[in-house]
């Protein structure tokens, strides 16, 4: 699967929390193939258990997930999509990694803005 974004990484994990497959838009992940990324990734890590209970095909999104690695400093929103078993598939989910530190950062500087207007208006 290929995406024409800079800002979107597609990775395939199994049910282990193993990345099996990823396209590495935003950052690489030849460091975190050998075992589970789920240590590393703590927010991922807290969710997993349930993301495994859910239905196949359940499309689950979070939105502003702050990250604190060095290889991915910023905001991202991450969407999961359980895939379904089969008998030769190792893939069981699909992780889509969004970045969306500039937009979120804009957001953040015109409330910032706007809320000193409110309080300079008022005082």
């Amino acid at each position: 699967m290929s995406l024409p974004s800079k800002h979107c990484q597609i990775i395939f994990l199994d049910r282990q929390g193993r990345i099996t497959s990823s396209e590495d838009n935003l950052f690489s992940t030849t460091m975190l193939t050998q075992a589970s990324i789920l240590p590393a990734f703590p927010f991922v890590e807290s969710i997993f258990q349930s993301l495994s209970k859910q239905p196949t095909w359940q499309v689950s999104k979070f939105d502003r997930i702050k990250t604190i690695h060095p290889f991915l400093p910023g905001v991202y929103d991450y969407t999961f999509v359980k895939l379904p078993n089969c008998t030769n598939c190792e893939n069981s989910f699909v992780w889509m990694v969004f970045d969306k530190t500039e937009v979120y950062e804009e957001l953040a500087r015109v409330q910032q803005a706007k809320q000193e207007a409110t309080v300079n208006k008022t005082s």
